[in-house]
């Protein structure tokens, strides 16, 4: 069946299009709701001026007007549905309360300082009585006995400390404000333990609450039986879904071998689960003996995705393959792009916002490159021996997954793993080997002789799936890195590849020539924004918490100034400055230490042409800088005002702005993120007072000048 052929036998897809057009023109070209009757209005329109072209002519060359209303009332359905499920912060007004009473939504997660917990707020109380209203947000509670006793479903009264999500602190920097956002979450607080109490009940829903007590039992049935470390982590993500355990080194290795996917409970999981009961069960002998295994086999599906959370990729997953049987069932040559389409429809008109998941995307791009091209790509070699055409099917399941996924992935990840065919051989049946295991383990937990030797066997089938995951991550080239591709150039991609898959399934040169165009026009919106980048000239002061860190951009040079404990913290600087770093094509940094650079005393560094620093005095082109890290810098007689263009004041230091105005002669005072909020408060209401221009890094984000040609 061709790609047409498998179209015309699935209505879904054909449903599903312009509805997913219509929810994605609503997210990103409409800010605000309109009123439904608005858009219901153009429908009957559109409906309308259909049947009266149906009066005016029935000739047939009038066919395409049905598929063009249908069309747009499948847009607008789209459009509306988004707006009617997305939520936005001034939907809901929290500044006038004062109580809050919450029911935890899910179950909360422990993290180093503090119990993390999405809550629906479902009361507000202001000086007068208490008002129904319902929201989301998030909470961080002080880590202390009460807080690690929450449980999911359990209602907390608060005071009001809710804020609003703060927009991102650095350039380019992940967007965490909008992540939320589109998950219906406009707010969260940190609640120390005077700030809220436990009220009596349990609002959880039954389904969820057994299915996390159930996960939490498996989850400790391992560590009962010394799965610990490392191997706990990657087991209880791969068979429970559970991820709280994973380390970012753990998750980096899996990541950058094009492995990751085996952590996240998804289609592969629930596909094992389908393989071992389609090929237990028999039910030939019986009448219907198909539709009893298909009961049977959603059944245990089902079961699969209760134990393991109710993960939205697990239920994702076992919506998808529940269609697929339903489907084979009823007719045996039922179209699997229906089913795929069909299942994406049902989470849609669900929740639309679900569009904006990247596991989503992942999980159906894969899904409908690996049905299309899988075939395709297992038939280029004829295998005779069993072992290596099993290895050979494995291996086209990750070329089909990686066409139809590689520009995403190098859009939100920045990566491409150059060894996920080999990585895919290797976890592919060891996830086979360690879903039986960790079943049977289940099964006869209540066993401890048995137990014990089937969770050492399982200990040390998940320790050698880590030892060589590590070691293809140590390998040379094992990634392509630092790939910075905006929503454009993925769109270009994808073309690309369309055209090259048309291309090789049809043999027609014209769909070669028109890849080769599109590459040359990719290339050459590539080299433009490269050439655009590559004489960038700019200077940042990131806002990181308690720390001062500035960094030079001067074309190929990429200076960061910082202490010697944020620059070794990798994981903090690549949060603050990594994306900027990628979007500037700013590649190889150099590290200044300034944990003695700005001690007082003859300092200086000449670092190119354009860049020279001596005693706390920087000047880059025609901008002069000056860093005051203690009072002491002031201390000092002079004949004439030292001129400056700006003035950065750093770790509390004590200094009178007046003395500061009467030595130096500057534009504006920037107060960088190692002060504290009363520091700056004070700063900031003597500057309004002598109207001396200021800029506040902590309260408005990483300070940044670009410096003009």
């Amino acid at each position: 069946m061709n790609f047409k052929q498998g179209i015309q036998s699935a209505p879904f897809t054909i449903i599903v299009i312009p509805y997913i057009f219509g929810i994605i023109f609503s997210i990103n070209f409409v800010e605000h709701s309109y009123n439904n009757l608005f858009f219901i209005t153009i429908i009957l329109l559109s409906i309308f001026i259909y049947f009266i072209n149906i009066y005016l002519s029935s000739k047939y060359h009038y066919r395409w007007v049905f598929g063009l209303v249908m069309f747009i009332l499948l847009f607008f359905i789209g459009f509306i549905r988004l707006q009617q499920k997305r939520t936005k912060a001034s939907d809901f007004d929290i500044n006038k309360a004062k109580y809050f009473i919450a029911i935890i939504n899910e179950e909360p997660i422990e993290k180093n300082k503090s119990i993390k917990s999405i809550v629906k707020i479902i009361a507000k109380k202001d000086s007068l009585d208490w008002q129904s209203t319902v929201f989301k947000a998030i909470i961080y509670f002080e880590k202390i006995n009460s807080s690690k006793k929450l449980k999911y479903g359990d209602r907390i009264s608060f005071a009001n400390n809710l804020k609003q999500v703060s927009t991102p602190n650095n350039p380019k920097e992940f967007d965490y404000k909008k992540y939320l956002a589109n998950k219906n979450i406009h707010f969260n607080a940190y609640l120390q333990t005077r700030n809220w109490i436990k009220l009596k009940g349990n609002d959880a829903n039954p389904i969820f609450k057994y299915s996390y007590q159930i996960r939490n039992y498996a989850l400790n049935l391992y560590k009962k039986y010394g799965i610990t470390g490392n191997e706990f982590a990657v087991l209880s993500a791969l068979t429970l879904g559970y991820k709280e355990e994973l380390d970012d080194q753990i998750k980096q290795a899996y990541s950058s071998t094009g492995a990751m996917h085996v952590l996240a409970v998804s289609g592969l999981h629930v596909g094992i689960i389908f393989v071992i009961l389609n090929n237990l069960l028999f039910f030939k002998k019986f009448k219907q003996g198909r539709i009893i295994k298909a009961i049977v086999i959603i059944f245990f599906l089902w079961a699969f995705a209760f134990i393991s959370g109710l993960s939205i990729s697990v239920v994702r997953a076992s919506l998808m393959f529940s269609l697929a049987i339903i489907g084979t069932a009823i007719n045996k040559n039922a179209s699997i792009y229906n089913t795929i389409s069909l299942s994406a429809f049902i989470l849609l008109i669900h929740n639309p916002l679900v569009i904006t998941d990247v596991g989503f995307q992942l999980s159906y791009l894969a899904v409908t490159s690996i049905v299309y091209l899988h075939p395709q790509i297992y038939a280029w070699f004829d295998i005779n021996d069993w072992t290596l055409d099993k290895i050979w099917s494995i291996t086209a399941v990750s070329i089909a997954a990686q066409i139809g996924t590689a520009p995403i992935q190098m859009y939100y990840f920045h990566q491409f793993p150059t060894y996920f065919f080999l990585s895919n051989i290797i976890v592919i049946p060891a996830a086979f080997i360690i879903m039986y295991t960790s079943l049977f383990f289940l099964l006869i937990s209540g066993i401890e002789i048995i137990a014990y030797v089937i969770a050492y066997i399982l200990n040390w089938i998940v320790w050698f799936l880590n030892y060589l995951i590590f070691g293809l991550e140590m390998l040379p080239y094992s990634k392509i890195s630092d790939i910075s591709f905006d929503l454009n150039q993925t769109l270009i991609l994808f073309i690309i590849f369309a055209l090259l898959i048309v291309y090789l399934q049809r043999n027609k040169i014209a769909f070669l020539k028109a890849s080769i165009i599109v590459l040359t026009i990719f290339i050459g919106i590539s080299s433009l924004k490269k050439v655009k980048l590559i004489e960038t000239k700019s200077i940042y002061i990131y806002n990181v918490k308690k720390s001062s860190i500035f960094n030079i951009i001067d074309n190929d040079n990429n200076i960061l100034f910082a202490d010697k404990e944020s620059i070794d913290n990798k994981k903090m600087i690549r949060y603050a400055a990594y994306n900027n770093w990628l979007f500037l094509k700013a590649k190889n940094v150099r590290n200044i230490y300034t944990d003695n650079l700005f001690k007082q005393g003859d300092t200086s560094l000449y670092l190119n042409k354009n860049i020279f620093y001596r005693n706390n005095f920087l000047n880059y082109y025609n901008k002069k800088f000056l860093f005051v890290n203690n009072d002491d810098l002031l201390h000092f007689k002079s004949n004439c005002k030292m001129k400056v263009d700006y003035v950065v004041l750093m770790n509390n230091t004590k200094v009178i702005l007046d003395e500061l105005s009467e030595l130096i002669d500057f534009k504006e005072i920037i107060f960088d993120s190692s002060n504290g909020y009363k520091q700056i408060k004070y700063w900031k209401k003597e500057c309004e007072k002598r109207k001396i221009k200021y800029f506040s890094v902590p309260d408005m984000g990483a300070f940044s000048l670009v410096i003009g040609n």
